[in-house]
């Protein structure tokens, strides 16, 4: 789409720049031609400038991932190691909760089981 927008604008200007040299146009019409240019060229340049700024940010992006890359390779990091890491850490996690969970249980249970033992006692 850029690519073509820059050539419709390389042919207008190409057009003008005639209508600008063509001396037996009327001065008023090639001082419109000559406006005109400049601001084919004002956008021409908006376009390489927005060109430019795409580039920037893909080699910006391309550069944060190889720093990345150099400092997982540095340190030993590897996709794997990263990966069981997680992987540990959650089931350690897990087996707290369960466990603790089951101590909860387990009292509540314990702690039932003294007025149960009151109230057998108590009836007949």
């Amino acid at each position: 789409m850029r690519q073509e927008r820059e050539k419709e604008i390389q042919s207008e200007i190409e057009e003008l720049e005639e209508t600008v040299n063509n001396e037996n146009k009327p001065l008023a019409e090639r001082g419109r031609a000559e406006e005109q240019i400049k601001e084919l060229e004002q956008e021409r340049n908006e376009i390489e400038n927005e060109k430019e700024s795409e580039i920037e940010q893909l080699l910006l992006r391309d550069h944060l991932r190889e720093k990345v890359k150099i400092i997982f390779k540095k340190y030993g990091f590897t996709i794997t190691a990263v990966l069981l890491a997680v992987g540990t850490t959650l089931s350690v996690i897990l087996s707290l909760l369960s466990n603790g969970l089951k101590e909860v249980a387990n009292g509540v249970g314990n702690g039932l089981k003294t007025p149960g033992k009151k109230i057998a006692d108590i009836l007949p």
